[in-house]
């Protein structure tokens, strides 16, 4: 994951390892493809050679189980793991593949066979919700007593704060592609902006193959948006929508709650935990739901928002890295056979 763009598992990845995974930071290290394993504090400053994403594989399942000591336990946080190793715990985000597998590619299916092989020859498996966890237990087998969640957090600077706003808006962050359902928003955007005058805006990568929004919506894109145009974003706008098909957690509808933005969003991922007001901000992908869901909020008074708002806020607070952490660390030390 130190290898690859920064997205949701990236980031989940990484701030994990920065938090401390649970462990003195004597006691963790990294393992890096073509470099071998570094002290955890290390990794995020240490150069990886270029290597095609292939080798990263070979790296993985072949190398990487060699460079382990008999004591050790390895944690794959990234959805991956090397398939004959029985000393490791396994991250799997989502059952995405099994919930909506016509989003995926060949490739990709083929990937996460190996990499739920790994899961279920390995000691724990972590995932990031309950939501999640459900799912991983109905499509996938795994027994619940195997099962830890580790929820993501959100970095300290996603807080509420002024920001200036031209024509007010939704937000939606994440890929264009199916399985976030950009697409839905776009059929039923109309009719919100004749009711309330809202504008959409999405965020998006240059390197997008699906961008679901064009020239002649009413969707505007705003392509590779870092963290500090992304916090503003979220502050300014009046709610984050997530229409998703499927998610493990959905890191926008916490990081924009944290930022003092409500979310609406079908019942995926963290949806039921994150929400306020769960009868109305989780919906089903039926439009006029979704329509209605806006107006209502838009046309709320002042106060009814300020409540929600602060409600949003103090659920978001609830989750953070250092939690996650220590979530992970009590997942090793089960893996390890120690009372926790």
């Amino acid at each position: 994951f130190y290898t690859q763009p920064i997205t949701g598992v990236q980031r989940y990845a990484r701030s994990l390892v920065e938090a401390g995974l649970g462990h003195a930071p004597d006691e963790a290290w990294v393992a890096l493809p073509v470099v071998g394993l570094v002290p955890a504090a290390e990794a995020a400053a240490t150069p990886i050679p270029d290597s095609r994403a292939a080798k990263k594989h070979i790296w993985e399942q072949v190398v990487l189980p060699s460079s382990l000591g008999p004591s050790d336990i390895l944690v794959g946080l990234a959805n991956s793991g090397p398939v004959a190793l029985r000393r490791q715990v396994v991250t799997i985000c989502d059952a995405t593949p099994a919930i909506v597998p016509e989003t995926f590619s060949f490739l990709h299916h083929q990937l996460f066979r190996l990499s739920l092989a790994a899961a279920r020859r390995g000691r724990r498996v972590i995932t990031i919700s309950e939501r999640s966890k459900v799912d991983l237990m109905t499509h996938y087998g795994i027994k619940p007593d195997l099962i830890d969640v580790v929820s993501p957090g959100v970095g300290k600077r996603f807080t509420p704060g002024p920001t200036e706003v031209e024509r007010p808006y939704c937000l939606f962050v994440g890929a264009h592609d199916p399985r976030k359902n950009l697409a839905f928003l776009e059929t039923l955007w109309p009719e919100v902006k004749r009711r309330t005058g809202l504008e959409l805006i999405a965020t998006g990568r240059a390197t997008s193959h699906a961008h679901a929004a064009t020239d002649d919506t009413e969707i505007a894109v705003r392509v590779d948006v870092g963290d500090e145009k992304l916090i503003d974003l979220y502050r300014g706008a009046t709610l984050v929508l997530q229409p998703s098909r499927s998610e493990g957690f959905g890191l926008p509808i916490l990081e924009g709650a944290a930022c003092g933005t409500p979310f609406l969003s079908t019942d995926v991922g963290a949806a039921m935990e994150m929400a306020a007001d769960p009868d109305r901000q989780v919906l089903p992908l039926v439009p006029d739901a979704w329509i209605n869901a806006v107006v209502a909020y838009e046309a709320m008074t002042a106060e009814a928002r300020r409540s929600v708002v602060a409600r949003s806020t103090e659920i978001a607070g609830r989750f953070t890295w250092e939690r996650g952490a220590a979530a992970l660390g009590e997942s090793l030390r089960r893996a390890a056979g120690e009372d926790v």
